[in-house]
């Protein structure tokens, strides 16, 4: 199955406006929206009743259910023909979904049972799981992730660059929902954000 992260968008050219400011490669699709950056597609759904969530295509069976997080999950049949984008958004080098968890082993198992594969380690506070087609969902354990957390969120880990990319960031005026800081640092260098659909962004110096 193909993992496709939906965001809601109510008002269409706000969502298409928004990414493809942040150099996100954007088109219309079946009166929807499409947005893409390397290994990452995201569906701007137009529906009052969509919501932030992980779509898996080409599956057994039409189906709406959630995991133990409580992160919808929709399963659609349909076989998506897309050509994957080469480039980069300005968030920098995209690591996958994230999810925060109350059950870490049964969001494990309900993963592993979509084709996801990975190493739970016993008394582990995160995992990280992958499928076939090289999407990665990393499972965090509720209360250990300092910072504003919205499921799922997805994360951009860029090293010591990470830097200059939320001084870019800040320079195109892209809202900031949390500047965090770590340690003994007084600057941040880790950033928190959400699309007007308020899908969830980290912006890591990982």
């Amino acid at each position: 199955m193909r993992l496709i992260v939906e965001s809601p968008a109510p008002g269409l050219n706000e969502s298409l406006a928004y990414y493809n400011s942040l150099g996100f490669r954007c088109s219309t699709w079946k009166k929807n929206g499409l947005c893409q950056t390397k290994n990452l597609t995201i569906f701007l759904n137009t529906s009052a009743y969509s919501r932030p969530c992980i779509n898996l295509y080409e599956a057994k069976e039409n189906k709406l259910g959630a995991s133990p997080s409580g992160t919808w999950v929709k399963q659609e049949r349909e076989k998506l023909t897309l050509i994957d984008a080469k480039n980069k958004s300005l968030l920098g080098n995209y690591g996958g979904v994230c999810i925060e968890t109350l059950d870490l082993n049964a969001s494990f198992i309900f993963w592993q049972a979509k084709g996801f594969k990975g190493i739970l380690e016993p008394e582990a506070s995160w995992c990280s799981l992958k499928n076939e087609n090289g999407d990665t969902i990393s499972l965090l354990k509720a209360n250990s992730c300092p910072h504003l957390f919205t499921n799922p969120s997805l994360a951009f880990f860029n090293g010591y660059q990470n830097s200059k990319i939320i001084t870019h960031l800040k320079a195109l005026n892209v809202p900031i929902k949390q500047e965090v800081i770590f340690g003994e640092e007084t600057i941040a260098d880790n950033l928190v954000i959400n699309d007007p659909g308020g899908l969830g962004f980290f912006i890591f110096n990982d």
